[in-house]
């Protein structure tokens, strides 16, 4: 069981990657000057030599999730059956083979490669900046889910894997997105 400060500091980062993501989009749509709606990493009480940890944080995270789906491509078993989501009638929604999942864990790897050699090839700034923009929008969106059957939205609870989502995968997910938020807003730009 992940301890209850964890959980409500996911969530804190996780809230806070949705009010920056808000702020973006209210900018773009109502000009203001951005003080006013851009939060800062100080009044959450992160300093700036914690945030230039975060792509190792983030390429560790992915690289350990890579490796894990490459264990359950060559046919592990720990942890598979709480990682796919069930029907009502608890048959899995899908039932994902060794190509889908090393496919899977060779997108982790790249974004860990991403995160992890981008301190030394790149600055994330520009176009480097792209593909951590997408990354945090594809795991918000993940975390925010299908309104069904994953995410914080789900309808379809009491299996093993909806257990975890709530506790585990969601809100890494959310997390993860907080992170890359963070980062490029404050780690960037000081």
């Amino acid at each position: 069981m992940i301890p209850k400060t964890t959980v409500v500091w996911l969530h804190s980062i996780g809230a806070y990657a949705t009010y920056q993501f808000g702020a973006i989009l209210a900018s773009r749509l109502c000009p203001v000057q951005q003080t006013e709606l851009t939060l800062h990493s100080r009044e959450f009480g992160i300093s700036s030599d914690v945030i230039q940890y975060i792509p190792l944080v983030l390429g560790t995270i992915f690289s350990v999730l890579s490796v894990l789906h490459v264990y359950w491509a060559l046919g592990g078993t720990a942890g598979f059956r709480k990682s796919i989501p069930v029907r009502e009638n608890g048959e899995p929604l899908f039932n994902p083979g060794k190509g889908i999942t090393l496919l899977v864990a060779g997108g982790l790897a790249t974004m860990a490669t991403y995160f992890l050699a981008g301190q030394w090839m790149h600055t994330f700034q520009g176009y480097w900046s792209i593909p951590g923009w997408i990354i945090a929008g594809l795991f918000l969106i993940r975390a925010i889910g299908d309104f069904k059957y994953i995410g914080f939205l789900k309808r379809i609870g009491g299996s093993d894997f909806a257990r975890m989502d709530t506790v585990l995968y969601s809100p890494l997910c959310l997390f993860i997105s907080g992170l890359i938020v963070l980062y490029f807003l404050e780690g960037i730009v000081h």
